[in-house]
């Protein structure tokens, strides 16, 4: 299975070893590299006596892809180390005790940064649909969005419905969901890929559908994290249909995205809550120019308002216009098949299809093995604990 995290553990404290072997035991997705291993994947260090000289080997490390990522943990460091820890790349610091909660939130940020992990391909591709209020066609979208990628990848695309307070996807395909992405989060410590693959429907083309709960209380964060981590271990394409929530603010899905479609009528009621959910996206991602894409939907020539004047309201351009196609959409929601599928020939088929083109499939990549830092790791459990805010000249 793809996703899953190395790690290597230089600390010689043995009450702070136990604490990080039983967060590794607790997610499946994080493995522990033998002490001989030429790739160590992400480091917890502990400094010892010989502290600035560790960490310039361990910043080769970093540089040739020995280590992928470096978890500095200890009592409160000297300054000046954690100035040097900073200089050789070391991003992440966890104070004595160490806190199972923030060893799991430290390697899942780790993991989501890093998207390439050592003889496996690159991680699946999340492209949210976010309608700016309900009704604006967002399942719609969604659903024939996914089974554009389906057809060109079958057994690779996921269609989420993570829409509440109610998801609408199971009225648009026939699938059979016995469960939902509630029964996965109930239980979020197993899950891996293989518990989320016995938990998706099938819909055409081989497309996995995992069916959204009815009432759903707002899930948990971490909970969802893994949910999107487990996800993009398991397939290419995550197709999500989402929801702003009930008070405006954006979904915990909306987080996870890589592209977000943000799909509005050209109406003023309309664009208002797009305007407000633009913002939102603006000041919660520092990339969302890259990511945000506004798609102007059920357009009608000479009916609402103009698309540049819509993009001008919003500040951003409108990257994709749908056409209105009422009669079509009902009656492929009445067979419960996608609308490309009922009405090949819908106006509706060549937006769709261009974006499909435009957000594509993840491009697989392959990382490589570097030799490791045998002098480092052969002084495990061979030096006294609490010396970590020493450096020595």
């Amino acid at each position: 299975m793809r996703g899953k995290l190395t790690m290597t553990v230089v600390v010689a404290d043995d009450t702070q070893r136990k604490v990080l072997d039983k967060v590794v035991e607790a997610l499946p997705w994080v493995v522990h590299a033998p002490e001989n291993a030429e790739h160590m994947g992400v480091l917890f260090y502990e400094p010892g006596p010989e502290a600035v000289q560790e960490l310039a080997e361990i910043a080769g490390a970093l540089e040739n892809g020995s280590a992928t990522d470096v978890v500095l943990v200890g009592e409160k460091p000297a300054p000046e180390l954690l100035i040097e820890a900073m200089r050789g790349g070391i991003r992440e610091y966890l104070p004595y005790p160490l806190e199972p909660r923030a060893v799991r939130d430290v390697l899942m940020r780790i993991r989501s940064r890093n998207v390439v992990v050592e003889g496996q391909e690159s991680s699946g591709r999340v492209s949210v649909v976010l309608g700016a209020r309900p009704g604006m066609g967002s399942t719609t979208l969604a659903v024939n969005l996914a089974n554009v990628f389906a057809k060109a990848a079958p057994g690779r695309v996921l269609l989420a419905d993570m829409g509440r307070p109610c998801g609408d996807v199971r009225f648009f395909l026939e699938a059979q969901c016995d469960y939902t992405w509630e029964d996965l989060l109930a239980d979020a410590s197993r899950l891996d890929e293989t518990f989320l693959a016995s938990a998706v429907g099938e819909g055409p083309d081989k497309l996995a559908v995992l069916a959204g709960p009815r009432n759903p209380a707002k899930p948990d964060p971490q909970a969802v994290h893994t949910l999107f981590e487990t996800m993009r271990g398991a397939y290419d394409h995550i197709i999500v249909d989402a929801a702003l929530e009930s008070d405006g603010s954006l979904p915990t899905a909306a987080e996870q995205a890589d592209d977000l479609l943000l799909v509005t009528e050209l109406t003023m009621p309309a664009l208002a809550d797009a305007k407000r959910a633009v913002d939102a996206f603006r000041r919660a991602d520092p990339e969302a120019s890259r990511k945000l894409r506004v798609v102007a939907s059920r357009v009608v020539k000479g009916g609402g308002v103009e698309p540049t004047d819509a993009a001008e309201a919003l500040g951003c351009e409108i990257g994709l216009t749908l056409p209105g196609v009422f009669a079509d959409a009902s009656a492929a929601i009445n067979q419960g098949v996608p609308l490309l599928t009922a009405s090949p020939k819908s106006a509706y088929a060549k937006p769709v299809n261009e974006m499909a083109r435009e957000l594509g499939l993840p491009v697989a990549r392959r990382g490589g093995l570097f030799s490791g830092l045998s002098g480092l790791l052969s002084r495990k459990g061979g030096r006294k604990s609490g010396s970590a805010g020493r450096v020595n000249a």
